[in-house]
């Protein structure tokens, strides 16, 4: 049984100015969900399968999803003293590496031929041949599954 003082330690820690590491942290879960967001709103492309679709089918819902993620994941890293709040955050990085990486094994569901193809429109920091200029803004993808790394490895460091 805890004893008075040590439940106003736990509290106060709680409620410590946040560290320079969860500030970091924080910031890059912030900026994962900045590019995120605007993947979101100029990937003409992932809003409608390629004008297969009405707008917003279900990579562009799940990409929302992981965008709410990160946001709500930098508020709770900043806002709560806990280590297992920095572990959830490598965790959920490197999950999200995993889930951009693994994406490119969907690429017969959007119309490629080949996963190399999808993988090159994904990664590729030129417009992909065949895409209508301004219907994307190529390395987008790259520059998030980039911020996603440094997110996990510091997150890791840090936790």
């Amino acid at each position: 049984m805890q004893n008075e003082s040590d439940m106003q330690t736990s509290v106060q820690n709680t409620s410590a100015k946040p560290s320079r590491g969860r500030i970091a942290i924080s910031a890059l879960l912030f900026i994962d969900f900045v590019i995120t967001a605007v993947i979101l709103v100029t990937d003409k492309n992932l809003q409608t399968d390629f004008g297969t679709t009405p707008k917003y089918f279900l990579h562009w819902d799940a990409l929302a999803l992981t965008a709410i993620v990160d946001l709500v994941g930098g508020v709770i890293v900043l806002a709560l003293n806990a280590r297992i709040f920095t572990k959830l955050a490598a965790a959920w990085s490197t999950f999200m590496i995993l889930f951009l990486l693994a994406d490119v094994a969907t690429y017969h569901l959007v119309g490629f031929s080949t996963p190399g193809q999808f993988a090159s429109y994904l990664f590729g920091i030129t417009m992909y041949s065949g895409t209508t200029a301004g219907s994307y803004i190529p390395g987008l993808y790259d520059l998030l599954l980039g911020f996603y790394v440094v997110t996990a490895a510091y997150a890791f460091i840090r936790g």
